[in-house]
């Protein structure tokens, strides 16, 4: 019921992100982590190792290894740390990091 509805929202929505060109890595993984949203089949359910489980942990490794090769090569983790490419001056970053805090921690009192 209320958990496809939401689930096919998510897709669709995400979808039309990614068609755009807005952001479309993002949108992609946000799908998969919505395949969570939908309702599991209840019941009986066998303990042990399964193809399943199987599947699920290469699944999610697979993605956590695409994410790590992402993260090295955009910010430039291969040529050691002093060709790093995140430049952002200290004053900046307190500014910025003021903003966030600012923001979160009444979203999270709550």
């Amino acid at each position: 019921g209320l958990q496809i509805i939401a689930f096919v929202v998510q897709v669709v929505l995400h979808l039309n992100m990614a068609v755009s060109g807005n952001y479309s890595f993002y949108n992609f993984l946000i799908i998969v982590i919505s395949l969570a949203i939908l309702p599991q089949k209840y019941g009986k359910q066998k303990k042990g190792f399964s193809c399943m489980k199987a599947a699920s942990l290469a699944l999610s490794l697979a993605v956590l290894a695409v994410l790590a090769y992402f993260v090295f090569i955009v910010f430039g983790f291969q040529s050691g740390p002093e060709a790093v490419r995140i430049i952002i001056p200290r004053a900046q970053f307190i500014q910025y990091a003021k903003l966030v805090v600012f923001y979160t921690v009444p979203v999270a009192a709550v």
